[in-house]
């Protein structure tokens, strides 16, 4: 689907309804990208994201934040989320770079985000009003090599309730999930939250990197027990889908968790 590709200069802005004071921030976006790939090319795609595909689109005001192969959900699929900055000038590169992508992939959906009003913080090197040295790594948040996931949560609400969901994954989620001091043994990360959708329909997608690949059943399993959480998705969710993918190792920005547990930061060094 080269006509809608990000690499031929996507900025389609879609009409996702108004969102209620707090829920949401316009002062930058996040775009999730799906690629079915051509399995023939999986090495000559590796090469092409690293050396080629990725480079180009951070020309582009691109920053690349997380990069999964589906475990679960469409084999062959992988999933990419960006955070799209001011736009910057094109070379008219941007046709070529769609038409060299096509190469490796058999289709691509881009949906446009609207940050939610708790997507996390984030350091980016070279990014305005960032610190130009970034903050220390969380130990609390290490990764286990060859163990950790993805997790991609496709959230329905109610369309009364966009307000209360927020206040909740802020005040309730966030710390339960990612402080260890509320149990989170090892804590889930934040990437990144978006809305696909607002007003009549919300539906929000948040992004999560889990350290341990049991981590998510042992939490579900602690979470299922707190009622202050069943009492949430009671008022606010009506639906949930959620999926699993495995880091693309080859080319994927591997995000450092900093900032400590009160206040975490994700830290992307490249």
């Amino acid at each position: 689907m080269p006509m809608n590709s990000m690499a031929n200069g996507f900025d389609g802005e879609t009409d996702l309804g108004a969102f209620p004071e707090g829920t949401a921030r316009n002062d930058y976006g996040l775009v999730l990208q799906r690629l079915d790939l051509n399995l023939d090319e999986l090495w000559n795609y590796g090469m092409f994201m690293a050396l080629e595909y990725v480079p180009s689109m951070m020309e582009r005001g691109f920053r690349l934040l997380a990069a999964g192969s589906h475990l679960t959900g469409t084999p062959g699929r992988v999933a990419h989320v960006w955070r799209r900055g001011a736009p910057l000038p094109s070379r008219g590169q941007g046709a070529q770079l769609a038409r060299k992508l096509m190469r490796y992939v058999a289709a691509e959906d881009v949906t446009t985000l609207t940050p939610t009003g708790y997507d996390p913080a984030r350091w980016l090197p070279g990014d305005a009003g960032c610190s130009k040295a970034p903050p220390a790594a969380d130990v609390a948040g290490g990764s286990s090599v060859g163990s950790r996931v993805y997790l991609i949560d496709t959230i329905h609400l109610n369309p009364a309730r966009m307000g209360a969901f927020v206040d909740a994954k802020r005040n309730l989620m966030l710390p339960l999930l990612s402080n260890p001091k509320h149990g989170a043994t090892p804590p889930w990360t934040l990437l990144a939250s978006g809305w696909t959708r607002g007003a009549g329909s919300p539906t929000a997608v948040n992004v999560w990197e889990l350290s341990e690949s049991d981590t998510l059943l042992r939490t579900m399993r602690r979470v299922s027990e707190n009622t202050n959480y069943q009492d949430f998705v009671k008022r606010c969710v009506r639906a949930e889908d959620q999926h699993l993918l495995a880091p693309v190792d080859f080319y994927e920005p591997r995000p450092i968790r900093a900032g400590g547990a009160d206040a975490p930061v994700v830290v992307y060094r490249g």
